[in-house]
């Protein structure tokens, strides 16, 4: 009731709470290494867009290495290090592409690969997701657009749809002033909408879809 009286007054904003945990089982660790550790533990709580996480040493490491790709991140969008690649999709009936799905590639100026599983949790819990699929989108859209101005055949591409988006109001504005940018149909570009997004935020979801 409170994040909608919130979210009322300020549109732009999402109130979230979640609780790191930290058992007692060594008292000459100190106050200060519980709370230390228990606030690792809501970090990681909200990186996993859980309610409760408790404390365990391997949440050192996860920590150093979100904090690493998150300083990483906008270097790498501008030089050009995220990609698509296409999943196809297949009518199971006629045998034939009837479609497909881009998902989102990170490989490194070292020539190294970091895997979606690594980067996305970490990109929804800073938002940094935002900047990154609508990146996605023009890439998925100049593709259409190429291949239309050459008279190749088209498909229908599906996009995914973090739940971060459901945060903001003019996404589905900022999703038509760009596909109209690149003058493509609308209907050659799809949307992902998993059942998570609407099991956390069924009232935005709706009105997205409409």
């Amino acid at each position: 009731v409170f994040s909608d009286k919130v979210h009322k007054i300020y549109k732009q904003t999402s109130l979230q709470i979640v609780a790191g945990v930290n058992i007692f089982t060594n008292s000459n660790l100190g106050v200060k290494k519980y709370i230390d550790n228990a606030d690792k533990a809501r970090k990681a709580a909200k990186i996993a867009a859980k309610r409760t996480v408790i404390y365990n040493e391997a949440m050192d490491h996860e920590l150093k290495r979100s904090i690493m790709i998150s300083n990483l991140a906008e270097d790498a969008l501008a030089k050009d290090e995220f990609y698509f690649e296409l999943q196809p999709k297949y009518h199971l009936k006629n045998k034939i592409v009837i479609g497909a799905e881009a998902l989102v590639r990170w490989k490194r100026t070292d020539g190294s690969m970091m895997f979606p599983n690594e980067f996305i949790p970490v990109f929804e819990q800073n938002e940094f997701i935002v900047k990154l699929d609508f990146y996605i989108y023009a890439k998925v859209c100049e593709y259409l657009k190429k291949r239309i101005d050459q008279d190749e055949e088209v498909i229908p591409i599906s996009v995914n749809v973090s739940r971060v988006h459901l945060r903001y109001d003019d996404f589905v504005k900022r999703v038509i002033q760009l596909v109209d940018f690149y003058q493509i149909p609308h209907n050659l570009l799809e949307f992902e909408i998993t059942e998570s997004i609407f099991l956390e935020n069924a009232k935005s979801a709706r009105i997205a879809m409409i």
